[in-house]
């Protein structure tokens, strides 16, 4: 049920007379985002990472003593993350000052968590990104008419574990998607070569990798050692003068699907099955 509604409402929203506009509103808002703590959000884009920590927000909001059970569960049935980078990446956001870790009060051995108010808000400012975008498709959807925030999120959460439930990932729904969402910083090089496609008004694109390095906090050798691997999957090309990189139409259709499947799914956690 749910998998078949998020892959029929990928596919209408992937219609929408708008749709470039609205990548480059949701770019415009996620950069935004991104700045304010780029060492931070370059690891937290990869699709995986993502996942995990929605996983563990679902967890949340779904029980009252949430335990890293579940998520250890989640990584290791779908390869996520090892037992090792699981618990590096749980001290990541705990030193981040997102993730609060406590024993439980009466059973000791077991480590309960809670996410912190900076946590819940800055995903909370990234599900408003996409919802941002979406009204633009949708223009009778009402951001500013969510309601409570802790209501809202939630909601949000026990209708958007359902989606990590029947293992919808976005890397799996778009193949080629994975050469930049499994990257540092790769989720944001994705969709700037995107816009700057829409900026330029072509597919071949003069790229500033020293611009791109900086805003992304990541070196132009990792830039570069991506957009290789893309070539290899002929999503683009690199051409010898070492700026201009030609973009496939298959780029953009991977592109826009990625995008779609993250609207389909931030509508089911707003909507549920409706």
């Amino acid at each position: 049920m749910v998998v078949s509604i998020i892959n029929g409402r990928r596919r209408e929203i992937g219609l929408g007379e708008d749709l470039d506009a609205a990548v480059e509103v949701y770019y415009n808002a996620i950069h935004k985002i991104y700045l304010t703590h780029p060492l931070y959000f370059k690891v937290m884009f990869k699709a995986n990472r993502n996942i995990i920590f929605w996983s563990i927000l679902g967890g949340c909001y779904t029980f009252k003593k949430p335990s890293f059970k579940e998520v250890k569960k989640l990584c290791i049935n779908h390869e996520l993350l090892s037992a090792n980078a699981l618990d590096s990446f749980i001290s990541f956001l705990q030193v981040g000052g997102r993730l609060a870790i406590r024993r439980d009060e009466q059973d000791k051995r077991k480590l309960t968590y809670q996410p912190t108010a900076k946590g819940v808000n800055e995903v909370r400012e990234l599900i408003d990104s996409l919802l941002l975008a979406y009204s633009m498709i949708y223009p009778e959807f009402d951001l500013a008419q969510r309601g409570d925030h802790d209501e809202f999120m939630a909601n949000f959460f026990k209708n958007y574990t359902q989606v990590i439930g029947k293992e919808l990932f976005v890397y799996d729904a778009v193949p080629d998607s994975r050469v930049f969402l499994t990257k540092d910083g790769g989720h944001m090089m994705m969709f700037h070569l995107y816009i700057e496609s829409l900026r330029q008004e072509t597919l071949t694109v003069q790229y500033n990798y020293l611009k791109a390095s900086t805003e992304f906090s990541v070196s132009r050798s990792h830039i570069k050692r991506c957009f290789q691997a893309a070539e290899r999957l002929d999503l683009l090309n690199l051409r010898q003068d070492g700026k201009t990189i030609e973009l496939k139409p298959r780029f953009i259709d991977m592109v826009r699907e990625a995008f779609c499947f993250y609207l389909a799914t931030v509508e089911y956690g707003v909507f549920g099955g409706r």
